[in-house]
């Protein structure tokens, strides 16, 4: 005889073993870390996820098309910013970006560029911060099951990221004296390092630490040379990305509706 808890389960595992009703679910989640996490709850889920278009969209691994996004258009003579037609793009001289998101497993712009308005930000490229302080020894490639390091920047993809990145290491022989710190303050050495990084399907954050780590092996005395280990001075540590920027739910809905900024038309 069944029982309601008995039913409850049968149409349950019903409902999760069927790839499609999985997925609507699954792309009901706010946010990629929840995708990430979810991945980890049987093999079935995870092969969902990894193999549905639509997630790997939202999980950041699969670029969105940009045929799908309007570009936006900033225009110099009445400041204001607005939705942007195909013949406008391709003008000589044109300042337009795509509205995109930023993958939130990574990085943050809050308190970087935000506090300048929509207008001023889609003039430059948009600043962006590390979440937290990422293994350079590579083991993020097989943190969350590794597809860590193959995820997108940000969706629609930006194609160029520059980085300017302080570095320090710890180790044998590292310890600075007082006078060679350099002001840092911490008595470990630190290195500065700049660098471009472009790919045509999307930059994506393994593409930003193999840049990171190529530069640290090219320094004296390399990445892991006696013993020692680099990390990312996070605080000290910014990237643009070109081609896009990250506007707020208010800013998208002024866009949409017309224009913001200046004198609308």
């Amino acid at each position: 005889m069944l029982t309601r808890a008995t039913t409850t389960s049968l149409v349950q595992n019903a409902v999760f073993n069927t790839q499609e009703l999985l997925e609507t679910i699954l792309l009901h989640l706010p946010k990629p870390q929840n995708l990430l996490a979810a991945r980890r709850v049987n093999s079935h889920w995870n092969a969902v996820i990894l193999t549905s278009t639509p997630l790997r969209r939202k999980v950041y691994l699969t670029p969105q098309p940009t045929s799908k996004h309007t570009p936006w258009l900033f225009d110099a003579k009445r400041k204001t910013l607005r939705l942007c037609t195909s013949q406008e793009c391709e003008m000589p001289g044109a300042l337009w970006t795509l509205p995109a998101t930023l993958n939130s497993v990574f990085f943050c712009v809050e308190g970087v560029g935000m506090r300048d308005g929509i207008t001023k930000r889609v003039q430059r490229a948009e600043p962006v911060l590390l979440r937290a302080r990422p293994d350079m020894s590579g083991a993020n490639a097989e943190e969350k099951g590794g597809i860590c390091e193959g995820m997108l920047v940000c969706q629609p993809a930006s194609k160029q990221v520059t980085f300017e990145w302080v570095v320090e290491r710890v180790g044998k022989g590292d310890v600075l004296s007082r006078s060679s710190r350099s002001g840092n303050g911490s008595g470990r050495l630190r290195k500065f390092i700049t660098d471009k990084v472009t790919n045509e399907r999307g930059v994506t954050f393994g593409d930003l630490m193999g840049a990171v780590r190529d530069a640290i092996k090219r320094m004296p005395g390399g990445l892991g040379t006696d013993g020692s280990e680099w990390s990312v001075v996070v605080e000290k540590s910014s990237l643009w990305l070109s081609g896009v920027v990250f506007p707020t739910e208010e800013d998208r809905e002024g866009v949409e509706m017309g224009a913001v900024g200046g004198r609308a038309t």
